[in-house]
């Protein structure tokens, strides 16, 4: 996702309100406002739009980009005594509750609970196409963000959404690794 305050920052440079950013690139305001507050992600597509509509590169438009990702998982703790809480208790498997639909398409949908290898081994291995745990490093002074994504080799993190997909993310120009294989 593009940094929320670049589009509002070139937007106001080039004295372009939100409003005919949105009709520029075919969506409503209120979608454009979300996005610009980072609440709301886009399509490639809308990407080149929105640059094309503010005069910039699409790599400009991504220049600067925070680390402020929304989480996609939360962690979940199954209840005490539960099978599953057994299960886990002494595995190297974790669960977590998918907050977001960023891989619908790989089967995961929003409020899914799943597992995830978090041996080292486990994320050293991965094939394309695998879902996986990434956590994102924003800075000291911020707690890391959970991400679910899918992997390319040899160091792409993709969404697969119908609804949604964000800027796929290479793990070697941000401060992001990879924690855990989803297994379900």
């Amino acid at each position: 996702m593009a940094d929320k305050n670049r589009i509002t920052e070139l937007r106001t440079l080039r004295g372009m309100s939100l409003n005919a950013l949105a009709h520029a690139i075919k969506i409503s305001p209120s979608h454009m406002s979300r996005v610009e507050n980072g609440e709301r992600g886009l399509h490639i597509n809308k990407m080149h739009e929105i640059a094309a509509a503010l005069g910039v590169s699409v790599n400009e438009l991504l220049t600067n980009q925070a680390t402020g990702y929304m989480p996609d998982l939360v962690p979940y703790t199954p209840p005490v005594g539960s099978a599953i809480a057994r299960a886990l208790h002494t595995s190297t498997e974790k669960m977590f509750r998918a907050l977001t639909g960023v891989i619908s398409e790989y089967g995961i949908a929003k409020g899914d609970l799943l597992v995830a290898d978090m041996q080292e081994l486990a994320a050293s291995d991965l094939q394309t196409g695998e879902a996986v745990v990434a956590e994102v490093i924003p800075d000291a002074k911020k707690e890391p963000v959970l991400l679910l994504r899918q992997f390319i080799k040899p160091a792409l993190l993709t969404t697969n959404s119908l609804e949604q997909n964000s800027v796929p993310i290479h793990m070697l120009k941000e401060n992001i690794r990879i924690i855990g294989k989803v297994l379900i």
